[in-house]
């Protein structure tokens, strides 16, 4: 890993410090968190590409940016760094993180909370998603890009009984996801995923393999759990912490229960040890009598950070620490387990 910024800056203590998050949406939660880590010794800053988000009303100071695939989008940021004297950048949108970590250099003053670009890449495109977790030993999905030519090995496996999840290669959330019950409805959810591509921001990712923008896999049945797997800023494994989904909504958990479960536990220190990420990895798994499959990952806060946070996780005051290259205490690392958690609706003014 490149020697950062923040090992050769001067170290000024935790009195002031600027922090920026890009694309903020609906993190609210993450700004509030990083308000009572700083304890108002400096700012919180967001941006977002459209002025009505729950994150920008809790920003101290918010600004509308240019589009992630706009040219204008890294130097705007840039600027905004400077201007503001930004010690802290944090994006919050997968699609943000191939764009930053290949511009790193852009930023003077300013270190960036993202991975180094093959690994967001990795989590971003899940067949990249499978060469890394296939060369680090671990279980993968079998998945198709291609309905027409595996119609065989579809007719006999729904036979069989299984089911099929048909979900663009690229993206978050539920956007593209469906399940298959039958051969009929596998051809017609395969169809309906690449027009959901064609009519979102996934577009932008797909226009270079178009012909390979929807994956099929074969439904893992089992337990899903999240995984928050934290990494230093120097990319050494710190924790991994582990939770299992009670109940989902459009995508992200809503109730889940902290656990220990040790095979999961070096399941992700593989992972961490491996892609040696910055800051959190959000990661999705099923775990089975055959084995523990990751069905997704994001280089980022994901949805369930807040239930490990609740739990006595307090990665931002960490974060904190290690921009200033100053070890965490312990104590930011311990999760109360056998809790359960749920998310609440919160209605929050914007104007």
């Amino acid at each position: 890993m490149a020697k950062s910024k923040i090992f050769t800056q001067k170290k000024k203590g935790l009195s002031f410090m600027n922090i920026l998050f890009t694309s903020v949406g609906r993190r609210a939660y993450l700004l509030r968190y990083f308000k009572e880590a700083t304890k108002g010794a400096g700012k919180i800053y967001a941006v977002n590409s459209t002025e009505l988000s729950t994150g920008m009303a809790q920003a101290d100071e918010a600004f509308v940016s240019p589009v992630i695939y706009s040219r204008e989008y890294v130097p705007f940021l840039a600027e905004l760094c400077e201007k503001k004297a930004i010690d802290l950048l944090i994006p919050l949108f997968d699609v943000d993180l191939p764009v930053l970590a290949a511009a790193k250099a852009s930023f003077k003053r300013t270190f960036l909370a993202v991975s180094e670009p093959d690994f967001v890449n990795a989590c971003n495109d899940k067949l990249k998603m499978n060469e890394f977790l296939s060369s680090a030993g671990l279980d993968i999905i079998e998945t198709f890009t291609a309905y027409e030519n595996n119609r065989a090995y579809f007719e006999k496996a729904f036979e069989a009984g299984s089911k099929f999840i048909i979900k663009p290669r690229w993206g978050m959330g539920s956007l593209g996801i469906y399940q298959a019950d039958n051969l009929n409805e596998l051809r017609c959810f395969y169809n309906k995923a690449n027009k959901d591509i064609a009519s979102s921001y996934l577009k932008y990712e797909a226009e270079n393999d178009r012909e390979r923008a929807v994956i099929i896999q074969k439904k893992i049945r089992g337990t899903e759990y999240g995984i928050d797997i934290i990494n230093d800023f120097k990319g050494n494994f710190v924790t991994a912490v582990i939770k299992e989904k009670l109940a989902m909504r459009a995508g992200e958990t809503d109730i889940s229960k902290v656990v220990e479960q040790a095979q999961l536990y070096e399941t992700a220190k593989t992972i961490a040890l491996k892609s040696r990420h910055i800051g959190n990895l959000d990661m999705d798994i099923i775990l089975n009598e055959n084995g523990a499959y990751v069905i997704d990952m994001n280089a980022r806060f994901g949805g369930g950070y807040p239930f490990s946070h609740a739990a006595g996780i307090n990665l931002p005051k960490a974060m904190l620490l290690w921009c200033i290259n100053q070890e965490a205490p312990a104590e930011y690392f311990k999760a109360a387990s056998g809790r359960v958690y749920a998310k609440d609706i919160e209605l929050m003014r914007l104007e």
